[in-house]
């Protein structure tokens, strides 16, 4: 299995720091967050898992 390199999934990473940080600023300045930034925060956190999951398995643990 080819994986692409390392700074390409560094993108997603960034993105999905950029929308932690959106989201807890609304926290901090009392606006409330809707229920989909959650949903939408687990879905970023459960693919961070997966591929980092994927790359430890395939290069280390293999």
């Amino acid at each position: 299995m080819i994986l692409p390199e390392p700074e390409f999934l560094d993108i997603f990473g960034f993105i999905g720091f950029i929308y932690i940080t959106v989201l807890a600023l609304m926290q901090l300045q009392g606006k409330k967050v809707p229920k989909i930034g959650f949903i939408l925060l687990l879905i970023v956190g459960l693919l961070g898992v997966i591929i980092d999951g994927l790359i430890v398995y395939l290069y280390f643990l293999k």
